[in-house]
């Protein structure tokens, strides 16, 4: 789960600035924004799941020990 939140297209300018004229003339699209939204929304409900599945395997591990 964690591979595929860092799989996550969140950032298409990976080596440039967020100050940097194409990025910002990027994020004048609404789509681009809404693409954004999307896969950071499915980036955080993947970390949330694989924070829930450790917090089951650590409670599992400390009632067998």
């Amino acid at each position: 789960m964690y591979e595929q939140v860092g799989k996550a297209d969140v950032w298409p300018w990976r080596p440039k600035h967020y100050m940097a004229d194409e990025v910002k003339a990027g994020l004048r699209d609404p789509d681009l924004r809404r693409s954004f939204a999307r896969n950071i929304r499915e980036a955080a409900a993947a970390e949330d799941q694989a924070v829930t599945r450790l917090e089951s395997a650590l409670e599992m591990l400390s009632e067998a020990g």
